[in-house]
């Protein structure tokens, strides 16, 4: 059986997601930094993959078929067939295209060695959407507070207009705009583009780790994708050391994803799944306790979609809450600058016209 950590980490002839794209002694292309896939492009690829399996058609017959991939884009095809031309399994092949991160790759892994392939491409599927939905919420709540902070910019400097002139409000007012369309322009352009695995998708996550309220919601969400992976590598019959160290890695958490060989460590000596774990220091007591119930049922693996979905939701409802109170304050204090630019203004074009009147 292949090692699915070896796999997903670092797959032969090739170096791992956020490494350059350069080219091997071979003469095969390595993996890029930057995925060549977005999000929508990638959902597409994935779902057209899970329909040729499920209506029989093998992966490889599929990416040859010109006429049938007609849709996708032809360099993500293209590589793919490749791949898998050369005897790379399909997981190693996506892991090329430098879109999907390891929570993703470890369950398409999964998959394929429990022979359900397609169910895991559609698992992924619907990771994928959650999350361009979730980002989708995330710029519409943003958008009303970027637009106050517009016109905030503009409409507070709006008494040197009276004081010094068009020109020395031009060139405090222009200020606000500039940074406001490069936050969109980072965030919205730059940010999207890396890897997967890069350092700006993983920085918010690792400050988010020592935020104290965020750093709930974030745990919990880390024990859902801990809880998902695992639960299909048991499912699959992945053996647990590699099952641990895969859902570690897919966790998002880096301390966790360090203290993966204790918790192997632990287990090959005879400790218990749950005393392994605790090793970790990450997981919750709750957690553990539904982890020992499925241990010692014997339904390990269902236990951990259940626990999968219900830490997964509970991180969604905390992390919604966050949000809705930071663009509370932005509002705020966008409307107190607002009305203090607004009072200011005003007294200084009533100062603006006494002046006019004595001049008079």
């Amino acid at each position: 059986m292949a090692n699915l950590w070896r796999t997903v980490d670092s797959v032969e002839g090739s170096t791992p997601v956020h490494a350059k794209s350069t080219t091997t002694a071979t003469g095969s292309p390595q993996t890029m930094s930057t995925p060549s896939l977005s999000t929508r492009d990638t959902i597409a690829l994935l779902r057209s993959l899970a329909s040729a399996v499920e209506s029989g058609l093998g992966i490889l017959a599929f990416l040859q078929n010109d006429a049938a991939t007609a849709a996708l884009k032809p360099m993500a095809r293209d590589r793919l067939r490749a791949r898998i031309e050369q005897g790379g399994t399909l997981t190693s092949a996506l892991q090329s295209l430098g879109s999907l991160d390891k929570f993703a790759l470890a369950l398409i892994q999964a998959g394929e060695q429990a022979g359900a392939i397609d169910r895991s491409l559609m698992t992924v599927v619907g990771i994928l959407e959650e999350r361009r939905a979730a980002r989708r919420r995330l710029v519409a709540g943003f958008a009303y507070p970027i637009l106050l902070l517009f016109i905030a910019g503009t409409v507070l400097p709006l008494p040197l207009i009276f004081t010094a002139g068009f020109g020395a409000y031009l060139a405090v007012a222009i200020w606000m705009p500039c940074f406001l369309a490069a936050a969109v322009v980072f965030f919205g352009v730059v940010v999207p583009r890396q890897g997967p695995d890069s350092m700006l998708r993983r920085l918010p996550t690792s400050i988010g780790f020592r935020m104290p309220v965020v750093r709930g919601a974030l745990r919990r969400r880390g024990q859902g994708f801990f809880a998902r992976v695992l639960g299909r590598c048991v499912e699959s019959g992945v053996p647990m050391s590699d099952s641990i160290r895969a859902a570690a890695s897919a966790s998002g958490s880096d301390r966790l994803e360090l203290r993966a060989g204790a918790i192997v460590s632990r287990l090959e000596a005879g400790a218990s799944l749950v005393d392994a774990l605790r090793v970790a220091g990450f997981f919750d007591q709750r957690f553990l306790a539904t982890i020992a119930q499925g241990e010692l049922a014997g339904n390990l693996d269902k236990t951990c979609d259940v626990l999968a979905r219900d830490e997964t939701e509970a991180s969604a409802r905390l992390l919604g809450g966050v949000t809705k109170v930071a663009i509370g304050v932005v509002l705020g204090l966008v409307f107190v600058a607002v009305g203090f630019g607004v009072v200011r203004g005003f007294l200084g074009y009533v100062e603006a016209l006494d002046g006019i009147m004595e001049g008079i």
